[in-house]
C-alpha cells in the first residue's frame, strides 16, 4: 500500500475522535510520551486509522488486537509493511490501556539501490537551475533524508565551518553533518540567489518559486525531473541518492563508524549493509588486507 492509498484513509481519524475530552489524542501521546519524531508519528497514525477502519474497531480489546495482527500475518502485504502496521498497532494498544506486544517479521534484506559515481555526475547535470544543482550536491554530498533536507533552514548552514546541523532526523536526533569543499561553495552561492540580508536562521533554506518551505512531493518531483533530462529516468529518487552517497564513500574508502555518523544510524548494523554492495570497495579491501608473500 503506498502512502497515497494511506492518506485517503485518513477521512475522520476514528483513533482521534473518539476519546475522553481530558486524554491527549494519539498522535500526541506518540510525541509526548514516546519521543518518537513528528514524520513517523504521522504514518502510525494513518496506519492505525487504517486498521480500526478495515475491522470496524474504534475501540479494540486485546481479543480484537490479536485478531487484527493475525490479519496482518496473513495479508500479501510486504514483511516490512506488516511490521509498520503492526508497530502502530502495539502503539495503540499501550495507548488505550491495554498494552501487548506481537511477533513481527523480519524484512528480507537486500541490497540497496543506488547509482554509480559516474551516474551522479549525470544526474547532477539534468538540473534546471541553481536551485534544483544545489539541491542535488546537498542530497549526493550529505547523504541527508528526504525531510531531513526539507526541514533544513538558513542557520542550520555554517559555512565557515563547512557543517550543516540536522534538526529533524529519524526520533528527532539532532547530528551535525561535515560539507564538502564543493558542497560549502555551491550553498553560499545558493544563499547569496535566493536568500536576502534580510533573511532570518529560521527561514527555509530551500524554498519554492513563492518563498514558502519546498514540499516533500516537490523535491520529488524535482529529483525526478532531474533524472529524467539525464537519461536516468525511473532509477532515483530522494533515498536512492542516500544510498548512493554512502556507497560512494564506502567505495572511496571511509569507515562504517564515521559514515553511520554522518547518516545518522543509531546501529552500525544498519550502515554495514554498504560493505556488500560495491565489488569494487571488496576488492580494494581485500588487496590491502591479504598479506602478502
Amino acid at each position: 500500500m503506498s502512502e497515497n492509498e494511506i492518506s485517503l484513509i485518513l477521512g475522520k481519524d476514528l483513533v482521534v475522535d473518539k476519546r475522553p475530552v481530558e486524554q491527549l489524542n494519539f498522535g500526541d501521546w506518540m510525541l509526548v510520551n514516546k519521543g518518537i519524531s513528528a514524520l513517523t508519528v504521522k504514518h502510525n497514525v494513518c496506519y492505525a486509522n487504517f486498521l480500526m477502519r478495515k475491522h470496524n474497531a474504534p475501540f479494540p480489546n486485546k481479543e480484537d488486537a490479536q485478531k487484527i495482527a493475525l490479519w496482518i500475518l496473513n495479508s500479501d502485504y510486504s514483511k516490512s509493511y506488516q511490521k509498520h502496521l503492526l508497530s502502530a498497532l502495539e502503539l495503540y494498544m499501550e495507548y488505550s490501556g491495554q498494552p501487548i506486544k506481537f511477533w513481527k517479521p523480519k524484512p528480507t534484506t537486500r541490497s540497496p539501490k543506488y547509482l554509480t559515481q559516474e551516474q551522479l555526475k549525470k544526474l547532477i547535470r539534468g538540473a534546471r537551475d541553481y536551485r534544483d544543482f544545489a539541491m542535488l550536491i546537498m542530497f549526493c554530498t550529505t547523504g541527508v533524508r528526504l525531510n531531513e533536507l526539507r526541514m533544513m533552514n538558513v542557520g542550520d548552514l555554517e559555512l565557515e565551518h563547512a557543517l550543516v546541523t540536522v534538526r529533524h532526523a529519524k526520533r528527532d536526533k539532532d547530528r551535525e553533518v561535515p560539507l564538502s569543499l564543493e558542497c560549502v561553495k555551491v550553498m553560499a552561492i545558493y544563499v547569496q540567489k535566493y536568500h536576502s540580508k534580510k533573511s532570518k536562521p529560521s527561514d527555509p533554506l530551500f524554498i519554492s518559486q513563492r518563498g514558502n518551505r519546498w514540499s516533500a512531493h516537490a523535491i520529488e518531483s524535482c529529483v525526478d525531473r532531474c533524472a529524467e533530462r539525464a537519461g536516468l529516468g525511473g532509477m532515483v529518487s530522494p533515498h536512492v541518492l542516500r544510498h548512493s552517497f554512502a556507497t560512494a564513500m564506502i567505495s572511496n574508502g571511509c569507515d562504517v563508524f564515521h559514515l553511520s555518523n554522518i547518516l545518522g544510524h543509531s546501529n552500525m548494523t544498519t550502515t554495514s549493509i554498504y560493505l556488500h554492495v560495491n565489488n569494487d570497495a571488496k576488492r580494494a579491501a581485500l588487496e590491502r588486507g591479504v598479506p602478502k608473500f
